[in-house]
């Protein structure tokens, strides 16, 4: 099973991963943290799935915590950059 953090809870992030990651995909994998510009947006999305997974207010230290298998970039295009370099 592989760790995944999601970096973006727009529609595209919570809709195209973090719902099916947490619910239809829970055997094969796990988001293990979130992380958004807005707190709120990201624990209205975490909300959403029912489960407890914890929302980070710094992408840093949710990689250094979290040390995921994988990072989701789905914030904005013009700012995958900052989150894949």
């Amino acid at each position: 099973m592989k760790n995944y953090v999601l970096v973006g809870t727009g529609s595209r992030g919570t809709q195209a991963y973090l719902v099916p990651i947490s619910k239809d995909f829970k055997e094969n994998g796990k988001i293990v943290g979130v992380y958004d510009a807005s707190r709120k947006r990201a624990e209205a999305a975490v909300k959403i799935t029912g489960c407890d997974i914890p929302v980070f207010d710094d992408f840093d230290k949710m990689l250094e915590v979290t040390k995921p298998d994988c990072v989701i970039v789905t914030v904005p295009d013009c700012e995958h950059d900052e989150y894949i370099v």
